[in-house]
């Protein structure tokens, strides 16, 4: 736990420039959620789902700060989940009695609109992005795929050329700097993202100026998406320079 404490110090210090958007991300969430006028039961469980999905960003980067990578995508993914469970009740009201009732159609709610989609794409038009990003944080954080291992191992040639040396690492810590920026840029995207299936909610409930508080969320939206993409093509460029000179 010393460790942990250490490492968030160390992350927040290292990638300060970009951690001061963390304050605008959680206002743009947290102000969806303070306030509410709440008149029927589905809304209420909607409101509980947007509160989910802050409580999953504020550990998301929580674990990003103590390099634990795998366990922030896997916080993503809870919050993706309860945003596609969101999206179903706010297009759907009336099966409210059949989630409260823990039935298979919310159980396999990713599964079940995306099988929606492939039939119509028009369908649930929100959700393909996060489709992906379920997948990613299934895959990478939220389950013990062999693919969740590549975050975990170290290994090189033993001397002797015979063999290789494996370390199992507890901590992930990011190649380089623009690594590690890209990592929280792409937090704040994915969480911001989310809110977008909330918005019907968010219109109706929270005691905000609607169409600012979204005018200002799909700007920084588009700026984290640039940002994201920059330092893509700098770690990219970096790979290919590393990978020249073996």
């Amino acid at each position: 736990m010393e460790t942990e404490a250490e490492n968030a110090k160390i992350s927040a210090k290292l990638h300060e420039a970009v951690l001061i958007e963390h304050t605008i991300v959680d206002q743009v969430i947290r102000t969806c959620i303070n306030g509410l006028h709440i008149d029927n039961t589905p809304a209420n469980m909607v409101a509980q789902l947007y509160h989910f999905v802050h409580v999953q960003y504020l550990a998301a980067l929580s674990n990003l700060l103590r390099l634990h990578l795998s366990e922030s995508m896997g916080n993503t993914r809870k919050a993706v989940d309860a945003t596609l469970t969101a999206y179903e009740l706010i297009l759907f009201p009336e099966k409210l009695p059949m989630y409260l009732a823990r039935e298979w159609h919310f159980q396999t709610i990713k599964s079940r609109i995306e099988r929606a989609r492939k039939g119509d794409p028009t369908k649930y038009p929100l959700a393909a992005g996060l489709l992906e990003l379920h997948d990613i944080g299934s895959q990478y954080g939220a389950h013990a795929d062999v693919s969740s291992f590549i975050h975990r191992m170290k290994r090189r040639p033993h001397e002797d050329s015979r063999g290789i040396i494996q370390n199992f690492v507890y901590f992930q810590v990011p190649e380089s700097q623009d690594q590690g920026d890209a990592h929280y840029v792409n937090l704040f995207h994915n969480f911001l993202l989310m809110t977008r299936v909330f918005d019907p909610f968010t219109e109706k409930y929270a005691p905000i100026n609607f169409e600012v508080w979204r005018a200002d969320r799909d700007r920084k939206l588009k700026e984290y998406t640039e940002v994201g993409m920059e330092l893509l093509a700098r770690i990219r460029k970096h790979h290919a320079e590393e990978a020249a000179q073996k």
